[in-house]
């Protein structure tokens, strides 16, 4: 069965110098897309690593079962520092 994708309803201007477009155009002609399609595609990767990266760190099962244990033991006292 065929998914149909969400009905693209917002949009986003930006403003560019002829040299910026150039650019943008031609890596978009690499990219054998649009140049729309490439902007899109490109920013939303940028923006899904950065949100990601905000969201937190992922480890391993078993680096997340270590600081677990970690955690749990009980604190160790420094007698120079009591």
């Amino acid at each position: 069965m065929e998914t149909v994708a969400p009905k693209k309803t917002e949009r986003i201007e930006i403003r560019v110098t002829p040299e910026q477009r150039q650019v943008l155009e031609q890596a978009a002609w690499l990219d054998e897309s649009t140049l729309s399609a490439f902007m899109l595609r490109v920013v939303m990767e940028r923006a899904e690593e950065m949100t990601d990266a905000f969201r937190g760190t992922v480890v391993s099962p078993e680096t997340f079962d270590e600081l677990l244990a970690w955690l749990d033991q009980p604190p160790v006292l420094d007698e120079k520092l009591v």
